[in-house]
């Protein structure tokens, strides 16, 4: 089974901090995950979000808000052009 955070309801997740030492582990578990879906729905889960923890949240006005403090990292799909 693979652990990636705490779900509180089927609508509110919390994800697990991981260091960077084994972010090469979990996209291992990410291609794990998605290989089940890959048939059914294409990939579940669509990547990766790496986060400074002591980045202060600013307004969300564009596609490039907060990027001083955090790195969206996706797998290939095609339905996204970053």
């Amino acid at each position: 089974m693979h652990r990636l955070g705490t779900s509180y309801t089927p609508n509110i997740f919390h994800p697990e901090y991981h260091p960077a030492t084994i972010w090469p582990d979990l996209w291992e578990m990410i291609d794990t995950i998605n290989k089940e879906y890959k048939n059914i729905c294409g990939p579940l889960l669509e990547g990766l979000v790496f986060k400074n923890p002591q980045g202060i949240l600013g307004m969300g006005i564009t596609e490039k808000n907060n990027s001083n403090w955090l790195m969206r990292s996706r797998v290939t799909t095609g339905r996204h052009t970053f």
